[in-house]
């Protein structure tokens, strides 16, 4: 409880936030209202809090990669920073025990660089994955020379982000052989996405599941 002398909080009653301003004693005192913490939480905000807590969690595994920079790239034109825009698109693939629940709908990377809708997985085996697409964009455009970049997640819940590292390939190459030791070994969430030469530009990415070869 604080004793408040100030003349201004003398002419104030009842109220703010979780404070209550009431007199005693010719006084006005302030104490916190004990009755927001005794509400009991519903299933539904239990569930967002878990979910915050593990994207926030995700994000500061990862916090010396790229996807920081990806991030604060992809909210340069937004009322909110990378760090939010990344909390805000990824909550509800977690779940209430700290796992990701649903690799698939986990954005890695974000942006408005044109991602080929055509690029498909062509076959992976073990240590090799083949990536082809086609190009709509004209043979002169500037975004021929855009990089393919890939990155991986176990299946065991790591929240480590592996970044594949290969030959440089660009979007006018229609096709990338990604060296992933892992594949066909383990299981492998692999998500692959563009960005322009300066790195300062991204793609959504797109993901593909790579069970482990019996």
């Amino acid at each position: 409880m604080a004793i408040v002398f100030s003349s201004f909080f003398n002419k104030l009653k009842g109220k703010i936030g979780n404070l209550i301003l009431y007199e005693a004693r010719g006084q006005v005192r302030m104490r916190a209202n004990s009755m927001s913490n005794t509400i009991p939480q519903t299933p539904a905000q239990q569930l967002q809090q878990a979910r915050l807590r593990t994207a926030v969690a995700f994000y500061r595994a990862n916090n010396e990669s790229t996807l920081p920079h990806i991030w604060r790239a992809a909210a340069r034109d937004k009322i909110m920073s990378g760090y939010n825009l990344f909390l805000r698109c990824n909550m509800s693939v977690f779940d209430t025990s700290f796992r990701i629940n649903d690799y698939s709908q986990l954005q890695i990377s974000r942006g408005r660089l044109e991602f080929p809708q055509s690029l498909r997985l062509e076959n992976y085996g073990y240590g090799k994955v083949y990536l082809k697409w086609k190009n709509i964009l004209p043979p002169t455009s500037l975004h021929m020379s855009d990089r393919l970049h890939a990155v991986w997640l176990d299946g065991k819940g790591n929240f480590s982000l592996h970044v594949l590292s290969f030959p440089e390939v660009q979007r006018r190459d229609e096709e990338a052989v990604l060296p992933l030791p892992e594949a066909g070994s383990k299981e492998v969430h692999l998500y692959v996405y563009f960005s322009n030469k300066e790195e300062n530009q991204f793609s959504p990415n797109r993901y593909f599941y790579l069970p482990a070869i019996e």
